[in-house]
């Protein structure tokens, strides 16, 4: 639940920006397109010259497993709905340019709550009902793509 808070906190607070910068965006349009396109196109030379992002590594791999808190988990979606943002871009940015048009910051950041309970209610359907399930049952096999064998002949 306080994932899903999180992950709803990042996105309302997106639907608020979004509401009240919109007209700035619209006047800079051509410019943010120019940087943004630039950036990709040298994001992906990068990946093709093997100079990637490897993420951040962790130096201590052999401390004590973290407990796991409310404020953790409120932080970790936090932090799931900015990296999940490149994902639901398409939508994304279509309940955005809605919230940019909309002209009331508060209408902006309930359509975004309302993205963001959408995108979170099917994880916790998952997680409370199959978070406690053995690794191996047929459940998780399939999520994993191993539920059936399939022997094929040739």
């Amino acid at each position: 639940l306080f994932f899903m808070l999180g992950l709803a906190t990042i996105f309302s607070v997106m639907g608020a920006g979004a509401s009240a910068l919109g007209r700035l965006l619209r006047q800079n349009q051509g410019l943010i397109m120019l940087v943004g396109g630039s950036l990709i196109i040298i994001f992906g030379v990068m990946s093709l010259l093997g100079r990637g992002f490897t993420g951040v590594k962790d130096q201590n791999q052999d401390a004590q497993p973290r407990s796991q808190t409310i404020g953790g988990s409120y932080l970790f979606g936090m932090t799931f709905a900015v990296g999940w943002s490149s994902c639901v871009g398409p939508i994304l940015g279509t309940v955005l340019t809605m919230a940019a048009t909309t002209g009331n910051v508060f209408r902006g950041m309930m359509l975004l709550f309302i993205f963001a309970i959408a995108l979170g209610l099917p994880l916790i359907i998952i997680s409370t009902f199959f978070g406690r399930a053995s690794r191996q049952s047929i459940m998780w096999r399939t999520l994993r793509g191993k539920g059936w064998n399939l022997t094929l002949f040739l």
